[in-house]
């Protein structure tokens, strides 16, 4: 089996049961960490990451490595949010990650509310690859652990024509072989269903240049929440570079065509 560069050969899996994180005081992470897998079995390729929330609240996600009270930080800030209260958003999606063998894996949250859940679950792969050719360090640009969300998105009030780019970090700080892009709701209840086609480009304001096209995502009136938030796949970004991001709405109301955004790139 073959993803990008990377060969696996008898590959095998490790899965955690979901931990239910509260979140504690409002737009602060909680405390203590909840343990999902206790060690793991080899040094990993990646894992599968599931979040599942029916909190009506947008939510900042940690994972990190290390015993219990000296938890040290690997992906910071994943941003996820649903609409309608105890209606759940399950979503999963695949992250290429090097993490030693016999490491505790364990995950917090923030979130608007002090009542903020969510459920995280994560599945460890395994496999063999060439020395160094798997992401070892995640750096999160746009977050904004102020409120629990990230940097807000206006596709404009024209429908189905793309806005105005938002600038999400300014410069790089590591070349980025991977991406995770993470779209929040705005903790917004009452969506109207509509659909986005989202540009991630990177470049100097006005001089963008888009390199992952039209991503399809869309938004739910019954469950108000924004599905296909969660977008991993390799691109390759200089370090140094401006990342933006714009989309274009089936709609044009002032609140429901907008939403956040989060990106982490993996180096």
């Amino acid at each position: 089996m073959t993803i990008g560069a990377i060969v696996l050969e008898g590959q095998f899996f490790e899965s955690a049961n979901p931990g239910y994180i509260i979140g504690g005081l409002a737009n602060t992470k909680g405390t203590p960490w909840t343990e999902l897998i206790a060690s793991t079995l080899r040094p990993s390729i990646g894992m599968l990451l599931t979040l599942g929330d029916t909190s009506n609240v947008d939510q900042l996600i940690d994972i990190g490595i290390g015993a219990a009270a000296f938890e040290v930080v690997i992906i910071s800030n994943i941003e996820f949010g649903q609409g309608l209260t105890g209606i759940a958003h399950l979503e999963h999606v695949f992250i290429p990650f090097s993490i030693p063998a016999g490491s505790r894996i364990s995950t917090r949250i923030q979130s608007v509310s002090p009542s903020g859940v969510c459920a995280v679950a994560v599945t460890m792969v395994y496999g063999e690859t060439a020395p160094g050719s798997i992401p070892s360090k995640a750096t999160t640009y746009g977050a904004n652990t102020a409120d629990s969300g990230g940097v807000s998105v206006d596709p404009g009030a024209t429908a189905d024509t793309k806005g105005v780019y938002s600038e999400i970090t300014a410069s790089t700080t590591s070349p980025i072989r991977w991406l995770l892009i993470s779209l929040g709701n705005q903790s917004n209840a009452i969506r109207t269903y509509c659909r986005w086609f989202v540009d991630l480009a990177i470049g100097a304001a006005g001089s963008e240049v888009v390199v992952i096209p039209n991503i399809p995502v869309r938004a739910s009136s019954v469950a108000d929440g924004i599905f296909g938030s969660l977008i991993s796949l390799p691109c390759t970004i200089p370090v140094g570079s401006r990342i933006a991001i714009r989309a274009e709405c089936s709609i044009n109301d002032a609140t429901d065509r907008l939403f956040d955004a989060v990106v982490t790139g993996f180096s």
